[in-house]
């Protein structure tokens, strides 16, 4: 409640298009009522006519900062942001999404609009470089793939057209979490899309996103500290929850179980807040109770047994401290010299089905 987003259909190429009192704007929502994780808000942008809603009730009325915010079958594209005074060229603009819908070609078959930068008004040799109510690059702080969407370009058979239209389907719903509902949504194959000129009217269908989690993840934080990569994390509520495994990476692709927590629900099941804290001392710094000693002699050890048999010991003293846990291959990979980890929750059900955590950069 009281959260305030912007929304423009304004074009960008080393700048901001300005805006046009016809075709081109800015408008805001501050929201009036609290939104739940994993609802759907249907935002309507007709002709005098704005309304945001959440299962058909009103979380708030859009309304306009800067002339007319209209989309545009024949091309345009659509920026959700915050701060900047409503203006995506303001002081303080933070981006948050976009999508866009163009196309430009250099004769009839080669088609410049890509996902990389849409419409690539920088490339040298374009066609029609020059910016516009319908065309625009990816602006600062938006990633394609990640944060930027293009729905893509039909081509006729002689040349290519915009789709006019276009709904996401949902396909492989239900989505366990955030990062997989993004995968989905950026993947032009789960849209329906309709060409340019077909004049059929797309209904977007709804009810996709909207999936009970079996826990609420109000916030997770992992940072290194003292020697220790600390680690904190909130659920608003839990159902049928056994543990959670936190898992770290050096690049953020493999994976690895460094420690599980118990749940602190009763049988997994709780409705209210429960808070979640965890420090593990880690290889390449000190592990605790382990001593000078132990990480002199450790390198010096040649057979691999010997190697086992201390860090078992290093792991049994962390897991005592800790009462929780603690995997000693993970422990042995986490390198405390590097000065960033990325770290995640697996949280996994009683049942054993796995969900993931947004992933975090822990820092020295």
């Amino acid at each position: 409640m009281g959260t305030v987003l912007y929304f423009t259909d304004r074009g960008y190429k080393g700048g901001w298009f300005a805006a046009n009192a016809n075709t081109e704007g800015s408008m805001s929502l501050t929201t009036t009522a609290v939104v739940e994780a994993g609802k759907e808000v249907v935002l309507t942008l007709t002709p005098g006519f704005y309304a945001a809603t959440v299962d058909g009730s009103s979380i708030g009325t859009p309304a306009a900062v800067s002339p007319r915010l209209s989309m545009g079958n024949t091309g345009d594209q659509f920026f959700i942001f915050q701060k900047g005074g409503g203006e995506p060229d303001g002081v303080g603009a933070v981006m948050i999404a976009g999508l866009h819908w163009n196309t430009v070609q250099s004769g009839s078959f080669v088609l410049i609009t890509s996902s990389a930068d849409w419409d690539n008004l920088n490339m040298v040799g374009h066609p029609s470089s020059t910016l516009s109510t319908t065309n625009s690059n990816i602006p600062p702080g938006l990633v394609a793939g990640e944060s930027a969407f293009f729905i893509g370009a039909h081509y006729t058979g002689s040349s290519y057209i915009n789709y006019e239209s276009a709904n996401f389907n949902g396909a492989g719903k239900p989505y366990a979490n955030a990062a997989a509902i993004r995968s989905a949504v950026m993947n032009v194959a789960n849209w329906t899309r309709v060409p340019s000129g077909n004049g059929t009217a797309v209904t977007v269908p709804t009810g996709h996103f909207t999936t009970v989690l079996p826990v609420t993840l109000h916030s997770f934080s992992a940072k290194f500290n003292a020697g220790s990569l600390k680690l904190d994390w909130r659920t608003l509520s839990e159902s049928n929850c056994d543990r959670f495994v936190v898992e770290t990476s050096n690049d953020g692709r493999s994976w690895t179980a460094l420690a599980t927590v118990k749940s602190k629900a009763t049988d997994g099941n709780s409705a209210t807040a429960l808070d979640y804290s965890l420090a593990i001392p880690i290889a390449g710094t000190a592990l605790a109770g382990f001593g000078i000693f132990g990480l002199l002699l450790l390198p010096a050890v040649r057979k691999r047994w010997m190697k086992v048999g201390l860090m078992i010991f290093a792991v049994c003293i962390v897991a005592a401290c800790a009462k929780q846990e603690v995997n000693g291959e993970g422990l042995e990979k986490l390198d405390g010299a590097k000065a960033q980890v990325y770290v995640r929750l697996a949280q996994i059900d009683k049942d054993g089905k796995v969900n993931y955590s947004e992933t975090v950069l822990a820092k020295n």
